[in-house]
């Protein structure tokens, strides 16, 4: 099961409806990644947080996830190579927001936007051009829960917007930019605080809203949909291969907000969307 590259990819054929086709692979030469968590590929908060985050031996290569991202795996699908700069705990603009990363969220992570300018300085063209480069920007979830209720989906989105116009500047004219599943309605940080429920559902389908405008608006952006895909997951499990019995469930427990040494990881993680209390598991993630 490969739910988020499937989609992906189809946000790509939409894009270049002949990218599927083997004789069009050259379209793009590198896949490139700017966010947070959900696209760290290991050498993020890991580098961050001096090696020491995440450490825990259930987390594969210090990604947040059992496995590979789906920003690995959407290159892997497309034979490209990938330049991942995300890093566990970004916010989008920590000017606005700032991030942090560590069990206890202590450790100050650098922004999308700060991950875009580290990009901008090094040395223009060879194997940081950006003209044949699938950009992938992939934020928001951590400005919902560093920064509620004082802070809006609408200026999040903004400094997505920010972002690409830099890249763009730079000569990227391909972006992909991901929905947030429904925070508020399946996010397994909604029941462990329940009363942010609400408000994490209101930011993430108002981020959605804001992505959709953004795309309508400028024709190199193409929004990859995952809230209702989430919200299909919830309702039927069952045909994603997902137990009903643990949707608000985590596999791996213990390693965020509990007390140390209580680390347990359970005996079927394919059937969990979650493996920690805030990202998917691998099967989830493809």
């Amino acid at each position: 099961m490969r739910l988020v590259s499937l989609l992906l990819l189809a946000a790509v054929a939409q894009a270049a409806p002949l990218i599927l086709d083997a004789r069009s692979w050259n379209l793009f030469d590198k896949v490139r990644v700017f966010g947070d968590s959900l696209s760290d590929d290991g050498s993020g908060a890991w580098t961050v947080s001096n090696f020491t985050w995440p450490a825990d031996p259930h987390y594969f290569g210090h990604r947040f996830s059992n496995g590979k991202v789906y920003a690995e795996v959407l290159a892997g699908a497309l034979r490209l190579p990938i330049d991942d700069h995300a890093v566990g705990g970004a916010t989008v603009n920590d000017d606005v927001v700032q991030g942090y990363t560590g069990p206890a969220s202590t450790i100050p992570s650098p922004s999308v936007l700060d991950q875009v300018a580290a990009f901008l300085k090094l040395p223009r063209g060879g194997s940081n051009d950006l003209t044949k480069s699938l950009v992938i920007i992939y934020g928001g979830a951590n400005d919902a829960f560093f920064g509620l209720p004082n802070i809006t989906a609408a200026e999040v989105v903004a400094s997505v917007q920010v972002a690409v116009k830099r890249l763009k500047a730079r000569g990227a004219t391909h972006f992909l930019l991901p929905t947030l599943p429904p925070l508020g309605a399946n996010y397994p940080f909604s029941t462990l605080v329940p009363s942010y429920s609400r408000p994490l559902a209101k930011f993430s389908a108002d981020h959605r809203a804001a992505l959709l405008a953004l795309a309508e608006s400028d024709p190199s952006i193409v929004v990859t949909d995952l809230f209702p895909l989430f919200q299909s997951i919830y309702k039927n499990p069952a045909s994603y291969g997902f137990d009903a019995a643990v949707l608000n469930r985590s596999c791996l427990r213990g390693v965020y907000m509990e007390v140390a040494g209580s680390v347990t990881v359970c005996e079927n993680p394919r059937e969990y969307v979650w493996w920690d209390e805030y990202h998917p598991t691998k099967v989830a993630s493809r």
